[in-house]
């Protein structure tokens, strides 16, 4: 490799000196060929990879001794990959694939409550035992004796080496085993893995790989590489299957439990998200159903409420009568009916902002108040785009709302002083849960309906 070197231009016959390239910026420059080098050698080697690679592209970090990827990119040192290349080129390729292959089999996003260091391990044996059966140029090496040792003994108890079966062997392993397998197959580092495989945003990331990897296994189709006919590819299709989706109800339900407008945006972001990823993945009329459904179980829990509330507190004799009317256990309802949204049992205490759950209860008790309240957001939502400043608004004209509605239909003046507290608490949950979008609105960078990201 050619080292650092002046750029110069003619300018008026004399030659002058543009830029002098300073090594830092030379190094950079020949880690970007290098990694373009890989990319195309990989895009003949395993022409089915190409979505996959284009779906991780390289970009330089850092310090570190290895590739490492957040399922976004693939980050490399560039001190790392330069001395590498030079002592050992061929090694890249195959750690290039090392690293996209945990994505493929969506390694990243499976961990659930597993032990991040023992996860790592068996991802790591489950990708090189793939590697190992790959009889291509970029990933053919010896297979050592370690490795055979390793395979021979996972596969005594697992019927296919896939990360986990192979994880619950390794749970039952010794340490001195582990730590000589975990020298052997160290290949890329983890740490840039998420924290929390469980969160939206990277469930989100997860079932995109999972798209991808059903591109894969067509590519492998349209390239003559059918199960039964070639070995790469039953090795390769069997994690690719290993690693997709097992899915239970309570699966299902939590595709939809995305709290954020948009996937890419952080956790705290309004809950338009359940009905904007449902569009998005299953089409139109899922995402109504999901709308329907939120709406549907705050009227249904505000209806119960009403007739309870009647039933037990009403009227028992001239002794005592009940002063609150029955749609105050309505509202009652309606609070718990929202704790129960933004709060969750069954998914961590981790819901929605309980705008529609809200809507809801409004429809239910107070129909006229919910249509001018609803005409409220749209116009908000016409005129800025920004969905959360729509919601926070109609929250708060909420009690506002419903108290002139109460007095305008002759209601007791318990029902609306309880009527009103309860709105109240349900408009407060309402923008506490808002809080980070409040922040985002001061600094003007909060997210706007429609916006590209």
């Amino acid at each position: 490799m050619p080292g650092p070197y002046n750029t110069a231009v003619m300018k008026e016959g004399v030659l002058m000196s543009k830029h002098i390239q300073t090594q830092t910026e030379w190094e950079q420059t020949m880690a970007r060929r290098v990694m373009e080098q890989l990319r195309g050698e990989l895009y003949l080697d395993q022409r089915y990879l190409t979505a996959a690679l284009g779906a991780l592209p390289p970009a330089p970090q850092q310090g570190g001794g290895s590739f490492a990827t957040d399922g976004g990119r693939l980050y490399y040192p560039t001190a790392w990959l330069l001395d590498t290349y030079r002592k050992n080129r061929r090694y890249l390729p195959r750690a290039y694939l090392h690293s996209l292959f945990h994505c493929i089999f969506r390694h990243l996003w499976l961990r659930d409550k597993r032990d991040p260091d023992l996860w790592g391990l068996a991802c790591d044996i489950a990708v090189e035992s793939t590697l190992d059966a790959l009889n291509t140029p970029a990933a053919k090496r010896p297979v050592g004796w370690v490795r055979q040792q390793c395979y021979a003994q996972l596969r005594a108890q697992c019927r296919f080496l896939a990360a986990g079966p192979i994880y619950r062997v390794l749970a039952k392993t010794d340490a001195d085993t582990l730590n000589k397998w975990q020298r052997e197959f160290y290949t890329d580092s983890h740490r840039l893995w998420p924290a929390d495989p469980d969160s939206p945003e990277a469930q989100m990331q997860g079932r995109q790989w999972e798209d991808l990897g059903r591109q894969t296994e067509l590519s492998m189709e349209e390239n003559g590489r059918r199960a039964g006919q070639d070995t790469t590819a039953q090795a390769l299709q069997a994690q690719l299957q290993a690693g997709r989706s097992r899915r239970t109800y309570k699966d299902f339900l939590r595709r939809f439990a995305v709290w954020h407008e948009e996937g890419h945006l952080d956790p705290d972001e309004f809950d338009l998200g359940f009905y904007s990823y449902g569009l998005r993945t299953y089409g139109k009329l899922p995402a109504v159903f999901t709308t329907i459904g939120d709406v549907g179980k705050s009227v249904a829990a505000v209806s119960l409420g009403r007739f309870i509330f009647d039933a037990l507190l009403s009227g028992t004799g001239a002794a005592w009568q009940n002063p609150l009317d029955p749609v105050c256990g309505a509202y009652l309802a309606a609070i718990f009916c929202m704790i129960g949204h933004s709060r969750p049992i069954f998914f961590g205490f981790k819901g929605g902002k309980g705008v529609l759950v809200g809507a809801g209860a409004a429809l239910a008790t107070e129909p006229l108040v919910c249509a001018v309240l609803l005409v409220v957001f749209l116009i908000e939502v016409a005129i800025t785009h920004i969905v959360s400043l729509g919601s926070i608004i109609i929250a708060a004209l909420y009690p506002v709302g419903t108290l002139i509605n109460l007095i305008a239909h002759g209601a007791g003046v318990p029902t609306v002083v309880f009527s009103t507290i309860c709105c109240c608490l349900m408009a407060a949950m309402v923008i506490w849960l808002h809080r980070s979008n409040i922040e985002r609105l001061r600094n003007g960078t909060e997210y706007r309906f429609g916006q590209k990201k």
